[in-house]
């Protein structure tokens, strides 16, 4: 999201704050964390949850009429003057099906890029962020899950996937690809 930002796209503010488990920074909006955060709370489902079941739970959200409007008018206020916005929250799958009712009603055209990382690792960096109260399996499941939810649910859409090692090794040319793969010629 750094990359993009400095391509011009709009990176919502405030961001979550950098801490010692990611210095450089999360490029998360914390408006969308806690957004995101209460309607998982309110659904009874975790941010890694394993339970395929729980993506009914979480896509029920596009129905609820207060979360719509609490996120169409603060997506609203981001395009205020600007073309491209770029949201990024390991928990934004959970919601896909809302934030397409929002952007749809404020006719923003929506595309995805999916970050693949290897499942070990981001096992590994979600115990460093979220605790070690779920179990490396669990997590592992949780992310089959998350990973499978997500591909289907972006499906017929304009997406792109970005291999996190390949992203390290030629950040340019992956963004190059990523662009072509979205229609966005800045990158």
């Amino acid at each position: 999201t750094s990359i993009l930002g400095r391509a011009g796209f709009h990176l919502p503010h405030p961001e979550v704050t950098p801490d010692s488990t990611n210095p450089k920074g999360f490029g998360e909006p914390q408006w969308v964390v806690d957004f995101h955060g209460r309607n998982l709370r309110s659904r009874r489902v975790s941010v890694w949850d394993s339970r395929p079941a729980a993506f009914a739970d979480t896509a029920a959200a596009a129905d609820d009429q207060a979360a719509f409007e609490e996120l169409r008018a603060w997506l609203a206020v981001q395009f205020v003057g600007r073309e491209q916005v770029v949201i990024k929250d390991p928990r934004v799958g959970w919601f896909l099906p809302l934030w397409r009712r929002a952007a749809e009603d404020l006719g923003v055209e929506v595309s995805f890029a999916s970050l693949l990382r290897h499942p070990a690792e981001a096992v590994s960096s979600a115990i460093k962020w979220y605790g070690d109260w779920q179990t490396p399996a669990s997590r592992t499941l949780s992310w089959v899950n998350i990973m499978l939810e997500t591909e289907y649910a972006t499906r017929g859409s304009l997406r792109s996937f970005v291999r996190y090692d390949d992203l390290l090794a030629d950040w340019s040319a992956e963004l190059t690809r990523v662009g072509r793969d979205l229609h966005v010629p800045v990158l």
